[in-house]
């Protein structure tokens, strides 16, 4: 159950990254994004997005990009032009950086199941338009319509796990 909605929740990255003008200068954000499953305070599982790798490892600041064509496709004298590097000190790499992360995290509620979800590329800073924030947000609010479907799915098998160690909340 969880799988499949953390599945899901890769999947539909994309979806709300489009929506939100997000630009996929390199890829590494995109392939960065990360969902930690977690039992019991335990990572059980790791669900990463699934596709092309990056251009090149994350922009330095003050770093152009070097290539032709950002990950995304377009070409690089469109609408943003040449992108530059506006913080950090880059050579990270996406599809390696998210499940590396989310193995040195745990969560923080004592809830049975939880799930966390991370995008710890360095040049995503919380201020301006940052559309990697907003992305995350409208995730954050999809996430209950996801997990509807296979929660009912579960019930109706009869899996008595709980679903927190505290019983007002089983």
């Amino acid at each position: 159950m969880m799988h499949e909605a953390a599945t899901e929740l890769c999947d539909s990255f994309i979806k709300y990254a489009v929506a939100h003008k997000m630009n996929f200068i390199t890829g590494n954000a995109y392939r960065s994004f990360t969902v930690g499953i977690y039992e019991d305070g335990k990572l059980v599982d790791i669900v990463t997005t699934q596709d092309d790798d990056p251009t090149m490892k994350t922009l330095r600041k003050g770093q152009a990009y070097p290539l032709e064509r950002y990950y995304d496709g377009t070409p690089v004298g469109g609408a943003i032009g040449r992108y530059v590097g506006k913080i950090g000190s880059g050579g990270q790499w996406g599809p390696t950086l998210g499940p590396a992360r989310i193995r040195r995290m745990r969560p923080k509620s004592r809830a049975r199941y939880q799930m966390l979800v991370i995008c710890p590329v360095e040049y995503a800073p919380f201020r301006d338009a940052n559309h990697i924030h907003d992305t995350l947000c409208s995730l954050n609010d999809a996430l209950p319509g996801i997990f509807f479907g296979k929660v009912t799915y579960v019930k109706a098998l009869d899996y008595n796990k709980t679903i927190s160690l505290l019983r007002k909340y089983t």
